[in-house]
């Protein structure tokens, strides 16, 4: 009777152990996600609403921000993990400041819309048409870098040949182009669905600036990174299902960005199938560099910095390999693999 009780207390034993260690692993893989209301976050949203980010092992809580600059303040700040829709350009100014952010993935490329009054909406066909407009744009936004570089290139000098205001946010910007006091808007995807409502007319695209350029890049803290990558590979992973899923089932995109942004049929499916918006989870360090670049360019940010150090392939690498693995025949993630190796 004793030995029982004996190997009864054993087998007690050694599942609480089991239990310590498996509350200490959720405990170490719980991630605070970081987003701003708009296109660049659906690839969270769907991982989420299909339990990809439970599957992989982390779990994932959702914080919302009004704006780029308020989610990479608390991302720089430890209050969140992850940062998925805050950009291109701000992590890069951050990174230029000091900040210890490491870019290891993509949501969104291109997308950002253009906006002007109707009146206003054949006086801008060509990047020359700024030329002498008076133009609201977003500091710190990546549609705002892809707009100034693209005058540089074209042989504009934003500081004297447009009239520029600068606003805090896409939101400050739609209200200066629908009240007149500028002639033309440099959006973000946040936007487009209340300039439509507002009856202000899209004129053009950050796409035409500067080509499927990488806008909402996953940003986390790079010392957290190195001290649990594997949470950072999880996450990737739950990430590229996503993309699998909406690629394969846009429909189910459509209505869960419906469900989370509180949208009605109609514009959802705009906002979900808009065709320049591109959402994939590469994290794209080529465009990241010529994002650099044109930031440089433009004066908007000095010095130099080793983006070797802060763009990290690795992980979304091993994200896919793994991937791959479980899936030898799966004609997506081939694709995903030419494109990382295009890329990066």
């Amino acid at each position: 009777m004793r030995s029982i009780w004996k190997r009864l207390m054993v087998v007690a034993v050694a599942a609480l152990g089991l239990a310590a260690q498996a509350d200490a692993a959720v405990a170490r893989t719980k991630l605070k996600v970081g987003y701003a209301p708009g296109g660049g976050s659906v690839l969270t949203f769907l991982a989420q609403d299909q339990k990809l980010f439970e599957k992989e092992g982390v779990e994932v809580e959702l914080v919302q921000f009004a704006s780029s600059s308020d989610g990479l303040n608390a991302l720089n700040s430890g209050k969140i993990d992850i940062g998925v829709s805050f950009g291109t350009a701000g992590p890069l100014t951050f990174i230029s400041k000091g900040s210890d952010f490491s870019i290891i993935g993509g949501h969104l490329s291109g997308g950002h819309p253009v906006i002007a009054l109707p009146g206003k909406a054949q006086s801008f066909k060509t990047i020359g048409d700024f030329r002498g407009k008076t133009v609201a744009t977003p500091r710190i936004y990546t549609a705002d870098i892809v707009w100034r570089g693209a005058l540089k290139r074209a042989g504009l000098d934003p500081n004297k040949d447009v009239k520029i205001i600068e606003l805090k946010n896409p939101s400050a910007v739609l209200e200066a182009v629908k009240s007149g006091k500028a002639d033309v808007g440099i959006g973000a995807s946040s936007i487009l669905l209340k300039a439509k409502e507002s009856g202000v007319a899209v004129v053009g695209w950050s796409n035409y600036f500067f080509p499927q350029h990488p806008c909402c890049r996953i940003v986390a803290r790079g010392k957290a990174v190195k001290e649990d990558p594997e949470a950072y590979r999880a996450f990737l992973r739950a990430i590229l299902q996503a993309e699998k899923i909406k690629t394969q089932n846009p429909e189910l995109a459509v209505e869960v960005n419906k469900r989370v942004l509180n949208l009605d049929d109609k514009m959802a499916r705009e906002f979900t199938l808009e065709p320049h918006q591109e959402t994939h989870a590469d994290p794209n360090r080529k465009g990241v560099a010529q994002m650099w670049h044109d930031m440089k360019s433009i004066d908007y940010v000095e010095g130099d910095i080793d983006l070797n150090r802060y763009v990290n392939v690795e992980l979304y690498r091993d994200a896919l390999k793994e991937l791959q693995r479980r899936n030898p025949k799966d004609k997506f993630y081939r694709e995903a693999k030419k494109r990382f190796d295009r890329q990066n």
